[in-house]
């Protein structure tokens, strides 16, 4: 392609190939589909083009559990990064002046990192967030100042995690079992000893009432207890 060096594309191991105005780039990342993460660079003018013709995008769709995630992921992946790479219909563009081609080459290469190396979050863990952000909501209603993902060490030295800290009281939601009310036991008597102007909140999964009943009235010897299904409620 006139007006364009490729050396700087091939002392990086990269495979470069020619066809038309184009360069085919392909890069050493490799999607779950086994697609490799390319780019093709074209001469607009006085600046270059970079441009991915929807391969990117394609690529991602075959390597993902739920295929029509694709757009909303590779859209989240550029909101995090800083860069000037657009994503219309598909496609990834980047235009660039011949003394940011350099620029726009990583861009192009933070991005496909971030694609190719991408993990689906379990329907569990997508479930466990959304319950959070429910109790975030109902707290944000009821307190002046709600702080999710809260440290504090107790008299053992060791440090507690508390899913929320809504002014004064320290908020966990758990599911009823002998495990989880072991050791929600443990860390509120162990932050107590330090704290003991903090109040103690358990939302808990009433979903097994049985389990519910059970471990309700153990863990009422240090929280408050409120059913999950009445949070949602109020």
């Amino acid at each position: 392609m006139v007006g364009f060096d490729k050396t700087q594309f091939l002392q990086q191991g990269f495979h470069v190939t020619e066809r038309g105005q184009h360069l085919i780039v392909t890069t050493p990342q490799v999607f779950a589909s086994g697609d490799p993460a390319r780019f093709f660079v074209r001469r607009d003018f006085d600046n270059f083009i970079f441009d991915d013709y929807g391969s990117t995008h394609n690529a991602l769709t075959l390597s993902l559990p739920n295929p029509g995630k694709a757009t909303e992921v590779m859209s989240s992946m550029l909101d995090k990064l800083d860069s000037r790479i657009e994503f219309e219909h598909f496609t990834l563009i980047r235009p660039t002046k011949s003394n940011q081609i350099g620029v726009a080459f990583r861009e192009f290469l933070d991005l496909y990192a971030m694609l190719t190396t991408y993990q689906p979050k379990s329907s569990h863990h997508q479930e466990s967030m959304a319950i959070l952000e429910n109790i975030y909501r109902f707290l944000k209603e009821r307190y002046n100042d709600v702080i999710p993902k809260v440290k504090y060490k107790g008299l053992s030295g060791l440090n507690h995690k508390f899913s929320f800290q809504a002014d004064n009281t320290l908020v966990d939601f758990a599911h009823p079992n002998g495990q989880s009310t072991g050791a929600l036991l443990r860390k509120i008597q162990d932050v107590k000893l330090v704290y003991n102007d903090f109040k103690f909140n358990i939302i808990l999964d009433d979903s097994n009432q049985r389990k519910f009943d059970s471990e309700s009235r153990i863990l009422s010897s240090v929280a408050n207890i409120r059913p999950y299904s009445l949070m949602l409620a109020s």
